[in-house]
Order: C-alpha cells, then sequence, then structure tokens
C-alpha cells in the first residue's frame, strides 16, 4: 500500500494520495527515559479506514478525545493500517480548524507524556500548539511551527513542566485548515511529583473522657490556655509554638503528628517529617488555631506524599492510622471515630463508646503511654482539690473541671493497664 496524503483540505474527509513531502516529528521531554508506558494502535482489533473516534476515548488506561470547538465527537478519527511509526497502524484524525485532541488518563489522575509521534503535511496551517494542564490551569505551552512551506521534519523538547499533568491538549497553530496527520506511539509513565512541604489535614477523633453519648463536652473552654501544652519528650518533641484564644466549641488543645515509613509498625518517633497544634472542636474535628481552618502541617525531610497520622492528648493515650494517608481530590483525611480499623492495633488502641463510636482511652496523667499505678497516685495526690489546667488538670479525665472520683472510677479502673500502641522507639 503507498503513502497517504496528508495534505489539508476544507473537509473532514481528507484525501488520501502520494505525497512528496511528510512530517515525522518525535516529541521528548529531556530527562527522562523512554521507558514508560506505550499506547499504539495495532493488535487493537481495528481494520484499515476503521471510525475509532470512540474506542480510542478509553485505550490502555487513558482517554483521546477528538474534540471540535471544545465538543467531543463520535466520529473524524480513522485507523490507519500501515502509515504509523514503523510502518505500524495509527490513529488519524481529520483535524480542521478548531478540532483538537484532549488526552487524559481514565479515572482522573496525573501523568507525564513522554513522547508521541507525528506524522504530516502542514500546508496551509500554522502548525501545532500542545498545552499541558494541571487542576484546569496551563502549565506549559509548545508549539510546532514548520521551517518552510509544506512543512519540516522538527524535534521539539519539552521541558519538565510537562510533568505531572492532568492533561495534554493538542491542537492546530491557527491555520486555514488545521493540520492533516498520523499519531502514533504516545509513551507515558508516571507523574514525577515533588513532595509537598504542607498539607492541610481534616482529622476527627473523640476522647473517652469528654465524650457524652453523642458529641464532646466543652466545660473546660474557658480555662483552654492561650498556649498549646505538648512541648517535650512525651510527645516527640514537638517544637511549635502554636498560641491563640480557644474557639467557641473548643473541647481542648491536641497535637497531630505526620510520619513517613514503609508500614505502620515502622513509623517510629523518627520518621517524624511534621506536626501541629490545634483545636480539638465538640464535633471531633481538629481544626487550626482559628478554630475554623483544617489543621495546616508543615513537613520537613519526607520524600513523598503518604504519612501516617498520630494524634496526642495531654491525659488520653495516643492513636495512630492504621494506613498511611495519600491526598483524596486534594484533600488528606482520617476518622478515628467511626471505624476501628482505621486505627492502627484498632480496638486494643481505643475504647469503645455508645452509639457505634470510638475514641482515645483516658487515664494517662503522665503522657508515658501507659495506664498504671502513677496516674492513680496523680489522681488521689488532687482528689477534691481546686482544678487547675496547668497544674493538676493531667488528672480531670473526663474534662469537666473537677477532680473527683469520677475520674478514678469511670475512666482510670476501667483502663488500668491499658498502654499505647503507637510505635515508639
Amino acid at each position: 500500500m503507498g503513502m497517504k496524503n496528508y495534505s489539508s483540505k476544507p473537509s473532514l474527509a481528507l484525501s488520501r494520495s502520494i505525497v512528496p513531502c511528510l512530517i515525522a516529528l518525535l516529541l521528548l521531554i529531556t530527562q527522562v527515559p523512554l521507558s514508560g508506558q506505550t499506547i499504539t494502535f495495532d493488535d487493537k482489533g481495528y481494520d484499515d479506514s476503521d471510525n475509532i473516534t470512540s474506542s480510542i476515548k478509553s485505550i490502555d488506561g487513558f482517554k483521546i478525545d477528538f474534540q471540535i470547538s471544545g465538543v467531543s465527537q463520535t466520529t473524524g478519527v480513522t485507523y490507519d493500517e500501515n502509515n504509523g511509526l514503523g510502518g505500524s497502524g495509527a490513529m488519524y484524525p481529520g483535524f480542521f480548524a478548531e478540532s483538537s485532541l484532549v488526552i487524559t488518563k481514565t479515572g482522573g489522575g496525573n501523568f507525564q507524556l513522554e513522547s508521541f509521534y507525528f506524522e504530516g503535511a502542514f500546508s496551509a496551517n500554522k502548525g501545532l500548539k500542545i498545552t499541558a494542564f494541571l487542576n484546569n490551569t496551563a502549565v506549559n505551552t509548545a508549539t510546532i511551527i514548520p521551517a518552510v512551506a509544506g512543512g519540516a521534519k522538527l524535534t521539539i523538547p519539552l521541558n519538565t513542566d510537562f510533568d505531572n499533568v492532568d492533561k495534554v491538549l493538542i491542537e492546530d497553530q491557527g491555520g486555514t485548515f488545521g493540520f492533516d496527520g498520523l499519531f502514533d506511539h504516545f509513551v507515558f509513565s508516571a507523574a514525577i511529583i515533588p513532595p509537598p512541604d504542607n498539607i492541610s489535614l481534616a482529622a476527627t477523633v473523640f476522647l473517652e473522657g469528654a465524650y457524652n453519648g453523642t458529641d464532646l463536652n466543652t466545660a473546660l473552654n474557658s480555662n483552654i490556655p492561650t498556649d498549646q501544652p505538648y512541648n517535650g519528650a512525651d510527645f516527640n518533641n514537638h517544637a511549635g509554638t502554636e498560641s491563640a484564644n480557644a474557639p467557641a466549641n473548643a473541647v481542648d488543645w491536641v497535637l497531630i503528628e505526620l510520619r513517613e515509613a514503609n508500614s505502620a509498625a515502622l513509623a517510629l518517633n523518627n520518621t517524624k517529617v511534621g506536626s501541629a497544634a490545634g483545636f480539638l472542636m465538640s464535633d471531633g474535628s481538629i481544626k487550626g488555631t482559628d478554630g475554623t481552618s483544617d489543621l495546616s502541617i508543615t513537613l520537613t525531610g519526607n520524600s513523598g506524599a503518604a504519612f501516617f497520622v498520630v494524634i496526642y492528648h495531654r491525659n488520653h493515650l495516643p492513636v495512630m492510622s492504621a494506613s498511611a494517608i495519600t491526598e483524596d481530590e486534594g484533600t488528606y483525611s482520617i476518622d478515628f471515630t467511626s471505624l476501628a480499623a482505621n486505627t492502627y492495633q484498632g480496638t486494643t488502641s481505643l475504647v469503645s463508646l455508645t452509639g457505634g463510636k470510638f475514641g482515645m482511652p483516658a487515664g494517662d496523667s503522665n503522657g508515658d503511654g501507659t495506664i498504671d499505678a502513677d496516674d492513680l497516685a496523680a489522681w488521689q495526690s488532687n482528689n477534691g482539690t481546686a482544678f487547675s489546667y496547668g497544674t493538676n488538670g493531667a488528672v480531670d479525665f473526663n474534662l469537666d473541671g473537677t477532680i473527683n472520683a469520677v475520674d478514678r472510677n469511670g475512666f482510670y479502673r476501667k483502663n488500668t493497664t491499658k498502654e499505647r500502641q503507637v510505635p515508639k522507639n
């Protein structure tokens, strides 16, 4: 079979006779080996000249959408059996003005387009324009303009802004009839995403002591100090200086820590990559110092974007997520209240609450990770004395502002010998 004619005409059904000049164009992203997933159009069961416009909207995990004036088409792309890269099959869109190819991952997600093959004649048009997008924002654009009338052979390297994208748009550069040619060998790889240096976390947790059967009591609200109380070895040497007046509906300060490790068991103290103190609200949500925003955590030394979440409270045992959590549509989130499996070591780490909920166990007055005789002794020496958040407030296990037998009988005795399950050393 002879080569087909790719000269532009003002018709969607473009003629296919032999032309003297074809363009062979390979686009490469620099510094990335061409070892990723390759989409070719062979062995898909296509016959020569088949309409494949709808078929390529789901092909090898990607979507190649042929559009005219931004509207997805069901016709206009055919299969060329013999004229792709190395004589293999290729896709042949009937391009004209306002036509384009939009490439995304099936089901969404980020990727890297390493290269693709184009072969055709520019004729009356002005070349190709390739635009990379991330979150609907154009992050880079490359243009391919023929050096001479009728086309030329060009190699256009794309810079690293074409990595970590979620859409690539290939369109006419503004000619009379668009361009006419073959596309083949789209080569993709996983996005190379730089690790974040800050995340916002939507976390939910209940404290056993403050739980009232529905949500958390806020009896201590007026006693909550301006400065967070979590600096020190018991809280893995948090160095933050968070300070704010407690917002309405705040229960107490809590500390969130992020760890990066290959497994929960290996998420030890020294795997910490960030921590921040915030306010636990009556609904169990944890907010920043403004009382409304999700907690923002600055990261240092992380190599990726998946983290185990540890939550500390000054007189409850800490908990940690069972798995490393990742971003989902721009949000990191973890709920320790509704499903025990979300917590490392499940119900061994937690206590069961009414209403099918779970909470952090109360009774660890000294923050050493064990509810034992030392905590009982601290309660005994302060039982019946006036509450003071900074001096004896840690033995007020139900956070009601009173130190009495309820703290011992309802919480210490129930949880005695219970230990933290969050890996430490």
